[in-house]
Parts: structure tokens; C-alpha cells; sequence
């Protein structure tokens, strides 16, 4: 019988089984327990470093293009950065260029996204102005906001027992301070400019 973690399962070698083979069958039948959210937590951080197409599922990792996104699989357009179809993104009124009116005054508007990773420095200094800092800055807001999440939905009691039994979050990359204290701001915008919510 496979586990989770993909060993096998010891078997008695009679039909007594000894302290350290009992020891052993109560780790299996934890793994067992534990595996769920154990599945749910290394989703999380899978989708912390690729973003899934909003209508097929299909999941990627963007190139140095723009976000502008076109699934290979079912077609659907979408926007990389906050990951909504075309259709449901925010876009400037009576616009006739699609996915292009969404990037129309991302800059003052925090309902739209940049068309390239990198104009975000342009406003907000702590963003790199090279395109593959920008998609590791990009990725490890994500990935942290997406920790925060499961371990408020867990609970940190369950996230220890995971962690204890699968070190699933001390091999994460990230310590619990990063996850819980860092400021996970998309893109700050400069207090001199007028945020709005519409054109």
C-alpha cells in the first residue's frame, strides 16, 4: 500500500508488530489524516508561482511579454496580473480595445493593471525595473499573501501538525514572520497622485 508521501507501507513481519514497527504504522495513519490539507497547502504555494487560466484552469507562468494572457488551451483572454477574464476586468468606459482598456490609466486607477511588469517602477520604488525581478517580486507577494490565506483557513494548529509531519512550511522558502508581517501591497501608489476608481 502506497502512502502520500509516496513510500510504502511496512508490514508486520508477525502478527505482533514491535514498538518501532507500531511507531512507524501510527506515522502512516497521520499521513492519512493530514493529507487533505496537506494537498490544500501545497496548491497554495503551486499557485503562489503560476496563475491558472480563470476559465480552464491551465496554469503558466508568464514570459517577458505583457500580461496579456491567451490560454493555448481553451482560448480565453486574461489578464496576468490580477488574473480575471476580459470580460470581468475593469476597464475604461466606452473603451472599444478589449483587454488594452484595462490597462488605460492603471497608474491612478487601482481597479487596472499594468501592461508590462516593469512600468510598475515608474510609480512605486520598490519594484525592480528588469522584467524577471519584477515576475520574482510578483510571485513572492503572491506566494505570501496565498501562505497568509491557507494559514487563516487552516489555523496554526493544523499548519503545525503539517509542518511537523511533512516540514511543509519550513521548506517553503519563507519564514512565518515573511508571511505574516511583510507588507503585501501589490503596487503602492504615491500619496501626490490622485487614485480613482472610474475612466
Amino acid at each position: 500500500m502506497k502512502r502520500v508521501d509516496g513510500d510504502v507501507c511496512p508490514k508486520f513481519q508477525s502478527d505482533y508488530g514491535t514498538d518501532e514497527e507500531l511507531a512507524e504504522m501510527d506515522k502512516h495513519f497521520k499521513c492519512a489524516e493530514l493529507a487533505d490539507d496537506k494537498h490544500i497547502v501545497d496548491q497554495y504555494l503551486e499557485s503562489g508561482q503560476k496563475i491558472a487560466c480563470p476559465k480552464c484552469g491551465l496554469a503558466g507562468m508568464k514570459d517577458d511579454a505583457c500580461t496579456h494572457m491567451t490560454c493555448p488551451t481553451c482560448a480565453q483572454l486574461w489578464c496576468y496580473f490580477c488574473g480575471k477574464k476580459v470580460e470581468d476586468c475593469e476597464k475604461a468606459r466606452d473603451g472599444t480595445n478589449g483587454i488594452f482598456d484595462h490597462n488605460h490609466n492603471w497608474d491612478c486607477n487601482p481597479n487596472r493593471c499594468p501592461m508590462y511588469l516593469t512600468q510598475v517602477c515608474d510609480i512605486d520604488d520598490r519594484w525592480p525595473d528588469d522584467e524577471e525581478q519584477c515576475l520574482v517580486m510578483f510571485h513572492r507577494n503572491r506566494s505570501l499573501r496565498l501562505l497568509r490565506e491557507v494559514y487563516e483557513k487552516l489555523g496554526k494548529e493544523r499548519i503545525d501538525e503539517l509542518d511537523r509531519h511533512f516540514n511543509i512550511i519550513s521548506t517553503c522558502g519563507f519564514t512565518m514572520e515573511e508571511i505574516f508581517d511583510e507588507d503585501l501591497t501589490l503596487i503602492k501608489y504615491p500619496d501626490n497622485i490622485d487614485t480613482r476608481r472610474d475612466d
